[in-house]
């Protein structure tokens, strides 16, 4: 039979502790994204980025399509992840009239993944209805915060699970 002293149990206990919980701290999904969505008034265009962590993203996809994933370096997974956001993105104009976003593009940028959209800045545009389910389906505490940034202002809604539509409304130029 093995004795610890009691230094040697308290050792032991200390070393366990730390070693699972680095190991529940590296394995832990933040379950939040963000959103931008700016007006652009030197290009004219409405133009969007959707940021998420790497690792919320591979987790995900490992989830939705059963695949290994590799974010950082597998352009298919990444070309995978950037549809898959762009179709959980919807914008409405205030008549609930979809807006049709161009893709522009993604990338891996240390530790998170972006996604960009644009198109021309809508004319007379008082709000916008946006809806954002991206990860929801994977985590129900997944939220997403998206920032409308017009005329120097800016204007946020949060969007969690169950969210329909969230309206902001936008200053008049």
């Amino acid at each position: 039979m093995l004795y610890l002293q009691p230094a040697n149990v308290l050792l032991a206990a200390l070393v366990a502790l730390c070693t699972s919980t680095g190991q529940v701290a590296l394995a832990h999904e933040q379950n939040e994204a963000y959103t931008t969505i700016l007006f652009n008034q030197h290009s004219e265009n409405l133009e969007v980025t959707h940021r998420f962590s790497t690792h919320d993203a591979e987790h995900a996809l490992i989830q939705l399509f059963g695949k290994d994933a590799d974010i950082l370096q597998n352009t298919e997974t990444q070309k995978d992840f950037a549809a898959y956001v762009k179709l959980r993105f919807q914008l409405q104009n205030h008549a609930g009239e979809s807006l049709m976003l161009a893709d522009v593009g993604y990338e891996v940028e240390g530790k998170y993944f972006w996604v960009y959209q644009e198109m021309p800045i809508p004319e007379n545009l008082s709000s916008l209805r946006i809806k954002m389910q991206a990860l929801q389906e994977v985590w129900p505490e997944q939220t997403n915060y998206v920032n409308v940034e017009k005329d120097g202002l800016t204007r946020s809604v949060r969007l969690g699970k169950g969210d329909g539509w969230k309206t902001i409304l936008l200053p008049t130029s």
